[in-house]
């Protein structure tokens, strides 16, 4: 699958599963639970506030972006991460647990918890 696309208010779960996906984005608010588990996965991005939780278990995985608030959990269990990007203020956690993640960067205020195990970036 290549796109699982929500444009209105995410307040309950949007979960992926398969192997070969490439993007999940949510246009609205994101209150609910936005869920990837596919090793072969590109992109989650979510547009507007995330309140909810953002996860991502898949090994090879690129890019979690939050563009409007992130007051809720972004994290990424994959060992091979390469971005974690929030664009509005990080009151909530963003939390990154595999080997070999790149950058985790907060471009709004950070009054959060940020944690990864090579090095964090806040803007």
């Amino acid at each position: 699958m290549d796109t699982v696309s929500v444009y209105g208010p995410a307040t309950g779960t949007v979960t992926e599963y398969g192997p070969a996906m490439d993007t999940v984005s949510v246009y609205g608010p994101a209150t609910g639970t936005v869920t990837e588990y596919g090793p072969a996965m590109d992109t989650v991005s979510v547009y507007g506030p995330a309140t909810g939780t953002v996860t991502e278990y898949g090994p090879a995985m690129d890019t979690v972006s939050v563009y409007g608030p992130a007051t809720g959990t972004v994290t990424e269990y994959g060992p091979a991460m390469d971005t974690v990007s929030v664009y509005g203020p990080a009151t909530g956690t963003v939390t990154e647990y595999g080997p070999a993640m790149d950058t985790v960067s907060v471009y709004g205020p950070a009054m959060c918890t940020l944690s990864t195990n090579l090095h964090v970036h806040s803007h």
